[in-house]
């Protein structure tokens, strides 16, 4: 694949300190992956008794599938970067195949820092929202296979 889409993104982010370069066995994707799917299977099995623990679960198996993609890549969110810098740069390289992931982020930050308890959930809403989790880890697991390490 080549480096020109999403690159400067990429570069900007690391000299930012957002990311940092990674080898050997971090840069596996494959146990992040491993992840992503069983923390989606666990929404999954809860989803019914506790939609919200299931809907913030069902984010940070997204966000595996996004730490899969950069780890490919021999890229690593850091601390600064966080949550955030996973989706501007999958989105940057990738295109809005992952769009899905903002939608959760902002989500997830809505069940976390609440104003008051939140439990209020169609269950309908919730099965969606793991759809397009499961979908955006399969996208993930598509892409990979095309990716190299960033230089």
């Amino acid at each position: 694949m080549t480096w020109e889409t999403g690159r400067q993104v990429v570069l900007g982010a690391i000299e930012a300190g957002r990311l940092q370069r990674i080898t050997g066995a971090a840069a596996n994707s494959g146990p992040w992956l491993d992840v992503a799917r069983t923390k989606l299977e666990t929404a999954r099995a809860i989803a019914g008794s506790d939609a919200v623990t299931a809907l913030i679960v069902g984010y940070d198996a997204a966000r595996h599938a996004l730490v899969a993609i950069l780890a490919q890549q021999g890229l690593r969110a850091t601390v600064v970067g966080g949550h955030l810098v996973l989706q501007e740069v999958v989105t940057a390289q990738l295109g809005n195949r992952f769009q899905h992931f903002g939608t959760l982020r902002r989500l997830r930050n809505e069940l976390e820092y609440p104003l008051s308890p939140i439990d209020d959930f169609d269950q309908d809403e919730v099965t969606e929202l793991l759809a397009r989790t499961e979908t955006l880890i399969e996208r993930a697991g598509q892409v990979i296979p095309q990716l190299t390490m960033f230089s």
